[in-house]
């Protein structure tokens, strides 16, 4: 069995860009999401410093980046942010569902 995933053809929008039109768009409430947001020495994909929430889209590099990961996700639990992470891959192949749970963590946090 062949288990590798479906190649992002070309002419698709990264997992990046996609996520952020829709935080950025009217289904959640303009203005309450950032985008590439350095915190600590950290740079964060999303974040909202009202809900102090932040989400992450991972690649599948970051299985390399192992420490790395580890540092971070201490300084978010430290400063009690909350995180949302998300495989790129379920971002472009099951984005409905990403956005119900960030719409649920949103509600959840206000």
């Amino acid at each position: 069995m062949n288990y590798e995933q479906p190649q992002r053809p070309s002419t698709q929008i990264s997992p990046k860009v996609k996520l952020w039109r829709f935080l950025s768009g009217p289904e959640v409430r303009s203005g309450l999401f950032n985008r590439n947001i350095s915190l600590g020495s950290f740079v964060v994909d999303f974040f909202s410093d009202e809900l102090q929430l932040i989400i992450e889209i991972d690649g599948g590099h970051q299985v390399s980046q192992l420490n790395y990961f580890i540092q971070k996700n201490r300084f978010f639990a430290l400063m009690n942010y909350h995180v949302l992470r998300f495989w790129d891959f379920d971002v472009l192949y099951r984005f409905d569902d990403i956005c119900f749970d960030i719409l649920d963590q949103v509600e959840l946090l206000t």
